[in-house]
């Protein structure tokens, strides 16, 4: 996995992206997260690196570096974090 950059986007309706060049962007927000949820975020878009889709490929290489994703990605995912994001 391999990212040809990185830097800081205020999106509307998401924390990261990964581009086709393999840029990695991340909302400045997500430094509001604690170190573990910041850890998946930035796993998550490094396997976009490799694996472009939510597929079921994508989701075991998110596993493979980071066993426990499943419960970070349920912290900042859902709830009262993407109305914060909505609003900013």
């Amino acid at each position: 996995m391999v990212s040809h950059g990185g830097r800081i986007k205020h999106f509307q309706g998401r924390w990261a992206s990964c581009d086709t060049n393999n840029i990695i962007e991340f909302h400045p927000r997500i430094m509001e997260f604690s170190a573990a949820v910041q850890d998946y975020i930035i796993v998550h878009e490094l396997c976009h690196t490799v694996e472009k889709s939510h597929s079921k490929a994508f989701w075991a290489l998110v596993a493979e570096h980071m066993p426990n994703w499943s419960g970070y990605h349920q912290e900042f995912g859902a709830g009262e974090w993407w109305g914060v994001l909505m609003l900013y």
